[in-house]
């Protein structure tokens, strides 16, 4: 690890610290902007930074995708964490239901009070570790409705494992929305575009650097604070591996 690597990381840590001191007691905060602003939301983020949630710049190279997603029978999310997707697109009525994998008992306990302080507990079955066998059986279950299903992944690199072979065979109707993590599992982006492409249109995204522009906010006290230099790589940096990308994949049969 390079010297400069090590300060940012010094210096994350300390703010990380700073974050949790400001907001370990706030019960109930908003999302500022983004695909799910107005969305309630607790100070807890789990494998992954929360200032940028609260500011609505996560992920902010799916918004577009997210706003213009069909309304689904159900959302299958595979690493849920806190609920950013699982609740968030039950929030934007984008989902009739969702089933949330998530192997971090904090973040299924966040899940659930995030589902809670939005009024979609009702809405969400919360499950812990996601196997093979299981996600099959519950593609299984389902009613044959194409375009009716959306499966949402961040799993780490396991996606590698869970969304091949027979699993794909099963999800030809389904929407796919999946981070890659070549950073972990080398040369699973490709084979995922390649496995996908057969009965899906595939859309790739690569990561986009952030700016002062991309933080919408009405607080007087965060326009000054990014006006201190650096200070908004702080507030959007969501330090995912430098080789992670997006997949948003179509059925071929809902494509005119």
């Amino acid at each position: 690890m390079s010297i400069k690597a090590i300060i940012f990381k010094s210096l994350y840590a300390v703010y990380d610290f700073c974050v949790w001191l400001a907001l370990s007691r706030r019960t109930d905060l908003t999302i500022c902007s983004g695909p799910f602003a107005g969305m309630r939301y607790g100070a807890t983020a789990v494998g992954s930074s929360l200032t940028p949630k609260l500011f609505g710049t996560y992920e902010m190279e799916l918004a577009q995708i997210v706003e213009h997603l069909p309304v689904f029978d159900l959302t299958i999310d595979v690493g849920a964490a806190e609920g950013w997707y699982a609740v968030g697109l039950l929030y934007r009525r984008k989902t009739r239901k969702v089933v949330a994998f998530e192997l971090d008992e904090k973040g299924r306990e966040a899940c659930h009070a995030n589902a809670v302080r939005n009024a979609v507990a009702g809405q969400i079955e919360i499950r812990s570790q996601c196997r093979t066998r299981e996600f099959q059986a519950l593609l299984q279950s389902l009613p044959d409705k194409e375009g009716g299903v959306l499966i949402v992944s961040d799993c780490e690199g396991f996606e590698d494992e869970l969304l091949r072979g027979e699993t794909i065979k099963l999800c030809s109707k389904a929407y796919f929305l999946i981070e890659t993590h070549d950073s972990n599992v080398p040369g699973v982006h490709d084979r995922m575009v390649e496995s996908l492409g057969q009965d899906h249109v595939v859309t790739q995204i690569a990561r986009a650097r952030r700016t002062r522009n991309d933080i919408k906010s009405s607080s007087k006290t965060v326009f000054w604070l990014l006006k201190l230099p650096l200070l908004y790589r702080f507030f959007t940096t969501e330090r995912r591996g430098v080789k992670n990308a997006w997949i948003y994949a179509v059925p071929k049969t809902n494509v005119q």
